[in-house]
């Protein structure tokens, strides 16, 4: 059964600016009347994207599959609107959108559709701008997330305090391998020809390695385009499905 996908709902928030706060959202056909409670899938897009970059792209035709073939169960994707802050708080000037994700859209999203809560029911991805998204949150909150799956993300931030690389989330919180059970599955995943994010990827996977941090790095021909990022969607969907049954 083909899932449904209701476009541009407002998350009301005083931390991003009115238009920042629209999120889409694939949701299984019968979501209000089947009585079940779902997991949920936080799915990001990218630098000059929005909400709806996914679902243009075949999101919900790759969705459908993953379920009918058995990679994953039926879930809930939030697909949130970021602008080009990075997902993080002071990006741009007055844009608090770590604040938002946290304080404003996962509680909008919990207390109005049917919502697994429990950290194994919870995961993140993206592309771009969002895989850096998803490693940000996912380590940034590891309580709240099982899996991390990021595609060709821009995983070193930007030279900037408000966006650290994932080397610098991980010695911040002084992550060590007494911890590293507690923390998100993670994969890395990204084009051997993508100039802008393949470099970031590549410098992260051999951190990760020198550390004994386990994760998955696929790197495979691709360049940083849609081509690439819906080839990756469904094996984040069955890394996923390990997690939501």
């Amino acid at each position: 059964m083909s899932g449904k996908i209701v476009r541009d709902v407002v998350v009301p928030s005083d931390n991003v600016p009115e238009g920042d706060n629209l999120i889409t959202l694939y949701l299984p056909a019968d979501w209000d009347t089947s009585g079940k409670k779902y997991p949920v899938l936080y799915l990001l897009h990218g630098m000059w994207g929005n909400n709806n970059d996914w679902v243009n792209n075949s999101m919900n035709t790759i969705t459908n599959n993953a379920i009918q073939s058995g990679w994953c169960s039926e879930l809930i994707v939030v697909m949130p609107y970021c602008s080009d802050d990075f997902y993080v708080n002071g990006y741009s000037w007055g844009v608090n959108y770590e604040d938002y994700f946290h304080e404003d859209l996962i509680p909008f999203v919990e207390a109005n559709y049917p919502c697994r809560t429990d950290r194994s029911s919870r995961a993140i991805s993206g592309l771009s701008m969002g895989g850096y998204g998803t490693v940000y949150h996912a380590f940034s909150y590891p309580e709240k997330f099982c899996v991390a799956y990021s595609m060709s993300g821009a995983v070193e931030g930007m030279g900037m305090p408000v966006t650290p690389s994932l080397r610098q989330i991980f010695e911040q919180k002084g992550y060590t391998e007494d911890d590293f059970a507690s923390l998100p599955e993670l994969t890395l995943e990204c084009g051997k020809e993508d100039n802008m994010c393949y470099s970031a990827g590549e410098s992260t996977h051999i951190y990760l390695e020198s550390i004994g941090f386990p994760h998955e790095y696929i790197v495979r021909s691709g360049v940083h385009d849609w081509a690439f990022w819906t080839v990756c969607l469904p094996k984040a969907l069955k890394a996923v499905g390990k997690y939501f049954k």
